[in-house]
């Protein structure tokens, strides 16, 4: 006797029940939706690492990283160093001479690759050729650039503190 009960109260709110199934089914394509929309923007994003390598005294050196999935075409690196409480501020050139040859700053990096900034030294003798090294507080570089198709402008900043047991080495 229960079970025709409850096939005649399925039968008597056959409409209203429908209504909640089909809302609860656009409710779950929505949820998947917004997971795909999600994950394609975080794949998309750009990824832009500034970070040391070969050392941490001033003959390490500085490179930018590009671990996003499209080029970057790197267009400016501006660097601020706090001296003493006076902050310099000014661009790096597009290039710099290394031991081995004349290398570029700006320019296309493709997906993960890298670019070197030269050493930690040589940044601050371009930016401040008469400031002594082991003065300086902190060095923070700012990578500005494009990426994708549509040219969006990026950038990435990073700071590297001088570390007080000893001189002329930057920790980030």
């Amino acid at each position: 006797p229960s079970g025709g009960a409850m096939l005649d109260w399925i039968n008597q709110y056959s409409g209203a029940l429908n209504v909640a199934a089909n809302l609860a089914i656009v409710g779950i394509w929505l949820f998947y939706a917004q997971l795909l929309a999600y994950s394609y923007r975080r794949q998309r994003q750009t990824k832009v690492l500034i970070n040391r390598h070969s050392g941490v005294d001033g003959e390490g050196r500085c490179a930018v990283v590009n671990m996003s999935p499209e080029p970057l075409f790197l267009d400016l690196v501006v660097v601020s160093l706090d001296v003493g409480g006076e902050v310099l501020r000014g661009a790096l050139d597009d290039s710099y001479d290394d031991e081995r040859a004349r290398q570029s700053r700006a320019g296309a990096i493709e997906q993960g690759a890298y670019r070197e900034m030269g050493s930690f030294a040589q940044i601050i003798a371009e930016l401040a050729p008469d400031c002594d090294p082991c003065a300086v507080r902190s060095i923070e570089l700012t990578a500005i650039g494009k990426y994708g198709p549509e040219d969006l402008c990026v950038g990435a900043t990073r700071t590297f503190r001088a570390a007080s047991e000893r001189a002329g080495v930057f920790l980030p």
